[in-house]
C-alpha cells in the first residue's frame, strides 16, 4: 500500500509494486479486475465508510486498527513499529 500511495501515479503503480514486493498470487490481472469491478468498488466504498467513522478520527497514514480498535503509543511513533503497536492486543 505504501508503494502504491507513494507513487506519483498510484493508479498505474499496482503492477510495479506487486512485482517489487514479490506478490504473484493473486495475479496483477486478478487485482486489476477486482479494482474495476462492482465488488471492488463496493469494498473500496465500505473501507471509506469505516475510515470516516474511526474514533479517534484518522489524522495520518498508516492508522493501525485491529478489530476496529486503535491501540498503541500516542502520536505517530506507534505506527512506525507494528509489533510494538500491536503488542497491547497480545496481552
Amino acid at each position: 500500500m505504501i508503494c502504491i500511495m507513494g507513487s506519483e501515479s498510484p493508479e498505474y503503480a499496482t503492477d510495479e509494486c506487486m512485482e517489487q514486493v514479490g506478490i504473484t498470487d493473486p495475479s496483477y490481472s486478478e487485482v486489476a479486475q477486482c479494482q474495476t469491478s462492482a465488488e471492488g468498488e463496493q469494498l473500496l466504498h465500505d473501507l471509506g465508510v469505516a475510515t470516516k467513522s474511526l474514533n479517534p478520527e484518522l489524522t495520518w497514514v498508516p492508522w493501525i486498527t485491529i478489530n476496529e480498535v486503535r491501540k498503541g503509543e500516542g502520536g505517530r511513533g506507534g505506527d512506525s513499529n507494528l509489533i510494538k503497536s500491536t503488542s497491547f492486543f497480545l496481552i
